[in-house]
């Protein structure tokens, strides 16, 4: 990314980690386009200049300095800025991650269990070779990493295949969609996929980076402190948005020697078996996890919960109402996802509330009560009832 797409920035865009430590904003440059034509001003009155009118030609000149000025100030607070975890961004923060050996995670491609099928048993072995494409029919393909080899005698064998592009895109084709072989092979009569592809990750964006970078000291210990186990979960999948250890100390020391660790997607989303396992690996390695424990991936227990609430608008928004209530419904939609996408997060009606509300709603009634969220869970809404209860005075 370019020096100017970054400088496009909002500088008010603080990053989580800068709110979580709790320190002050901080600029390096003043670069507020009033305040430096103010200095100016200020400046050319001290030396004894005369009063400046908007068409004053000398005015006009400050106002060409302001601009450039403005350009400058804000190139050095950024340059400045850059140099700090909480605030760098892009290429910036992939030089601070160097600093504790921690790059930035590429992106990964989703993975499927195929299942061949030939037409016929052979009295000889048929190899299916690597990278041998398949598709569910679209523009997306995955192949065999390796030759697939089909014994005599037997009918069929299984392999995994991975997206031929990484990313996203790959995850979510539902078992027997994945059903063409773009490459032919003699003998092979059938191709399909036996589950639904999963594991394929985009690059790691800057929250995430940044908070890794942040952790990357922990992971110096080989995975004692709960703080490298948290590292070294988030780093095997970039979808992974919340991680939790447990420890026998959080259990009452019951099944001493094992950790359980609890890994939550983006969006609120559980973990399929592939990233539980990618999980598995990066916190198994014998350079990463003492030797004395056991490492379990699991994914976040589910609270559940009810919700329902009834709100009302203002009337002197009648003519608007529709559109508040299409926003509602965002809202409503936008505070499950919030509500899922931490693990001992509370269920709290009050974010309801203030998310209704903004919305464009005059009062909301909520009906249903704050509660408890454990840390290895996440609270997940089996039902929802959002009434509106019409229009009523200001």
């Amino acid at each position: 990314m370019a020096i100017e797409e970054l400088l496009t920035f909002d500088t008010e865009d603080t990053s989580e980690l800068l709110v979580k430590a709790g320190l002050p904003d901080i600029s390096f440059a003043e670069s507020n386009p009033d305040k430096i034509m103010a200095n100016l001003v200020q400046i050319f009155n001290a030396l004894g200049g005369h009063a400046l009118a908007p068409a004053d030609p000398t005015y006009l000149t400050f106002k060409v300095i302001t601009y450039a000025l403005t350009g400058l100030r804000r190139r050095v607070d950024f340059t400045g800025k850059q140099n700090l975890l909480a605030y760098s961004r892009a290429w910036g923060l992939d030089h601070l991650g160097l600093l504790v050996g921690t790059a930035r995670t590429a992106a990964k491609s989703a993975q499927t269990t195929m299942l061949i099928t030939l037409s016929e048993k052979r009295t000889s072995a048929v190899v299916i070779p690597a990278g041998t494409r398949v598709t569910a029919g679209d523009n997306i393909y995955f192949n065999f990493d390796k030759d697939i080899t089909i014994n005599p005698g037997k009918l069929n064998a299984t392999a995994i295949a991975y997206c031929m592009t990484a990313g996203k895109l790959g995850n979510g084709y539902v078992a027997g969609q994945i059903n063409k072989l773009v490459d032919p092979v003699p003998w092979v009569a059938s191709v399909v996929n036996t589950d639904t592809s999963a594991a394929g990750s985009d690059i790691e964006t800057d929250e995430p980076y940044r908070e890794r970078i942040h952790l990357a000291p922990e992971r110096f210990s080989s995975a004692g402190p709960k703080g490298a186990y948290e590292y070294f979960a988030l780093s095997a999948n970039t979808g992974i948005i919340d991680t939790y250890v447990e420890g026998p100390e959080d259990r009452n020391f019951e099944r001493e020697g094992e950790v359980d660790l609890y890994v939550l997607m983006e969006n609120g989303e559980l973990p399929e078996q592939e990233v539980l396992d990618q999980v598995k690996v990066a916190c198994s390695n014998k350079t990463v996890r003492p030797c004395t424990d056991k490492v379990n991936v699991r994914q976040p227990k589910k609270k559940l919960f009810n919700f329902a609430a009834t709100y009302y608008i203002a009337k002197s928004k009648e003519t608007t109402q529709g559109a508040i209530q299409l926003a509602v419904n965002q809202a409503v939609e936008d505070y499950i996802v919030w509500q899922r996408s931490k693990m001992g997060r509370d269920i709290e009606p009050s974010e309801l509330i203030h998310r209704i509300m903004e919305a464009g709603a005059k009062r909301v009634e909520p009906a249903f009560v704050h509660q408890a969220v454990a840390n290895n869970e996440i609270a997940w809404n089996s039902s929802k009832n959002i009434i509106y209860g019409g229009l009523e005075d200001d």
